[in-house]
């Protein structure tokens, strides 16, 4: 589907023809198809042709070099020479964003790639709102766009994986600085845990308003209600139980599993009809999958299979052919669930995967 459609129009990681293309040399790897492996490189170089001007990692140029460090990796013949680091480092005003999609923390996941970190993670300790129960990333009005400030008019407190606090904990532990940032930011994160019906954890906090959600009819910031990798509670558990692993807490682990599971028994009963990555079946396959890595646990295997299935279930001419929302996401979660152990490539979702080996 993805050879007979012509080229995405944006060239990024997560919307565009990077994340096709390293989808395309993944699966031609798998497949040892040496034709899909030139076909990856021409899509790559198609994307470079017109790069992103965003300094994001989710939709900007960012993501666009890790994706060259990926397939340089794979064995393409990809030479970028661009001080993205320097540059963004030296900007002013200081970026304010935190967050993996848009801000320092998937810089981290480029900058770990390149093998020089510490000065990005810096950046997420300088932007840390240090609180009563521990440190968090708050979304001021300003980090929102046109379409969301209204709901947000105070800003708002994120702790998913795209764009809050589980996602820079999971960048933490898989870029190797899970050390007291974490402990502070994990404590913050265990205070905002329920013990009623519904989510453990609440999807987004108006400093004013309290917790908030969003529903399938009525989205909020991405948040459907439902479980998935950008929202919900197995993105959380996921991050927790790499905190966990690294900081070597038998407590946390406790937490994240107890998550995890009240988590799967509800997806038993939960009518999702998106098959994609972002808000579907494949990014929840890809979440489980991992759990069963670093557990061994069977109920795990169980769910990201049935998932997975329905996301292929779920494949049609409307979906898109980007990793968020399309069949490069699905292909993506297929190709993690053959292995047994994270790939470097799975840095991307933020979730602390190669922290759990």
């Amino acid at each position: 589907m993805i050879e007979a459609r012509s080229p995405l129009p944006r060239s990024s990681l997560f919307i565009g023809e990077a994340g096709v293309a390293l989808f395309l040399a993944l699966a031609a790897r798998e497949l040892g198809d040496e034709r899909l492996w030139e076909l990856a490189q021409e899509r790559f170089a198609g994307a470079l042709a017109a790069p992103s001007r965003l300094p994001t990692f989710g939709g900007g140029y960012v993501g666009e070099l890790w994706t060259a460090e990926m397939l340089a990796r794979l064995g393409a013949d990809v030479e970028i020479d661009v001080d993205v680091l320097g540059t963004r480092l030296a900007a002013t005003p200081p970026d304010p964003e935190f967050d993996l999609l848009n801000g320092w923390a998937g810089i981290a996941v480029y900058a770990h790639a390149r093998g020089q970190p510490a000065p990005v993670i810096d950046r997420l300790v300088q932007l840390a709102r240090t609180e009563r129960d521990g440190v968090t990333w708050f979304r001021t009005p300003d980090m929102l766009t046109a379409d969301v400030r209204p709901h947000f008019p105070r800003g708002h407190y994120c702790l998913g994986v795209d764009h809050g606090q589980a996602g820079v904990i999971g960048v933490l532990c898989d870029v190797g600085h899970a050390g007291a940032l974490v402990d502070a930011a994990v404590a913050w994160l265990l205070a905002r845990r329920r013990t009623g019906d519904g989510r453990a954890f609440p999807a987004l906090i108006d400093p004013e308003l309290g917790e908030l959600a969003g529903t399938p009819e009525e989205n909020l910031f991405g948040d459907t209600g439902r479980e998935s990798w950008s929202h919900g509670d197995l993105g959380i558990a996921l991050a927790l139980l790499a905190a966990a692993r690294v900081r070597r807490r038998a407590d946390w682990e406790a937490i994240a599993v107890a998550v995890a599971d009240r988590s799967i028994a509800a997806l038993a009963t939960t009518a999702l009809d998106w098959a994609d990555l972002c808000d579907g079946r494949a990014g929840l396959a890809y979440l489980l999958t991992c759990l069963h890595r670093a557990t061994g646990a069977s109920r795990y295997a169980e769910a990201a299979q049935l998932c997975l299935e329905a996301a292929w279930a779920g494949i049609a001419d409307r979906l898109t052919s980007t990793v968020m929302t399309g069949l490069a996401g699905i292909g993506l979660a297929t190709i993690a669930a053959l292995h047994e152990r994270a790939a470097p490539w799975e840095t991307m979702l933020g979730v602390g995967a190669t922290a759990l080996g």
